[in-house]
């Protein structure tokens, strides 16, 4: 299902909890991620459903109607739903407070008093027109003035913290880490930690950490020779 260019995502919401979907992305295209299931073979015959109406080869075709299937009967087997909008999917959908620029959306914990998120101050077309100038800025002075909207809204992050609205930084660090781009790491590197930490989910703190000193654009497989 994979290859060099799409990844496979199991994605969770908490850490130490089963991934509430599987998603795919194409890791040069942008950061988008797909949802295709709750599971494994939701994904894999959402994949074979593509490939069997793109082929024209009726030996190959076979093949994977075969594999379709007996995937089909094992999943159906162990219980698992073969919908791509299945009802954990949906059920899920209900609690995402921000889509965010990756569009698989987050979660976190909302009281009865819609404490816990607070929207940004910039829509996600504002905040992306706000970075790309960041970094299509010609030089560091105008890049430093360009910053100026990213350094107000961590402001509002920082109240929004102390009056437990964590979800506000978590959706801004999130989104500069879908930008890409080295210059936004030192913001990153202070807002997910921070708002894993306040939210619980401290091993994201680990993993971001890990991956921000190991960030690459090529050479994506490590386990490659």
């Amino acid at each position: 299902m994979c290859s060099v260019l799409i990844s496979c995502i199991f994605y969770r919401d908490i850490p130490d909890q089963l991934p509430v979907w599987v998603g795919e992305t194409e890791t040069q295209k942008g950061c988008t991620i797909y949802q295709v299931g709750d599971n494994i073979f939701a994904a894999v015959k959402l994949f074979l459903s593509k490939k069997l109406k793109e082929l024209t080869n009726k030996k190959r075709s076979g093949l994977l109607r075969d594999t379709d299937e007996k995937l089909t009967k094992t999943a159906k087997q162990l219980g698992y739903s073969l919908e791509q909008k299945s009802l954990k999917v949906k059920q899920r959908d209900k609690k995402v407070v921000t889509k965010t620029f990756h569009g698989a959306g987050l979660v976190v914990p909302v009281d009865k008093n819609n404490v816990g998120y607070r929207e940004l101050p910039e829509t996600n077309a504002n905040l992306k027109r706000i970075c790309k100038t960041i970094v299509d800025a010609p030089n560091d002075d105008q890049r430093l003035k360009a910053f100026a909207p990213i350094q107000e809204m961590l402001t509002f992050v920082q109240f929004a913290n102390d009056e437990c609205d964590y979800g506000m930084g978590y959706e801004l660090g999130i989104d500069l880490f879908c930008c890409g781009s080295h210059y936004f790491h030192k913001i990153i590197s202070h807002l997910l930690p921070l708002a894993y930490s306040l939210l619980k989910r401290d091993l994201f703190a680990e993993i971001i950490e890990a991956h921000l000193a190991n960030r690459r654009k090529e050479k994506l497989d490590l386990l490659a020779a």
